[in-house]
């Protein structure tokens, strides 16, 4: 069987979860939930980590996380979408 990867290398599609788990692994991070969407396709899903450690409840993929200050998210998926369309390249200074 073929997975349409919509264009991506699975070796680096792969480098999402060992992100994740590393982070997981220094504590950086409790948990997360990555999902790579592309082309109308979801590509890839990571759940990792517990959103309780206490009651050693696991992530999954519909676990609603808080924002409290959605400043940095929005700007972050404008800059991406202006970086799609060739108005802003990720090198342009600021």
């Amino acid at each position: 069987m073929t997975v349409d990867l919509a264009g991506f290398s699975p070796d680096r599609l792969l480098r999402v979860g060992r992100v994740l788990d590393g982070a997981i692994d220094r504590s950086e991070i409790a948990d997360a939930v990555s999902i790579i969407y592309r082309r109308g396709k979801i590509v890839r899903v990571d759940v990792v980590g517990l959103q309780n450690r206490e009651r050693r409840i696991e992530t999954r993929r519909d676990t609603i996380f808080p924002i409290a200050s959605t400043t940095k998210p929005v700007t972050a998926v404008a800059l991406l979408i202006l970086t799609e369309e060739g108005i802003v390249r990720l090198d342009d200074p600021v």
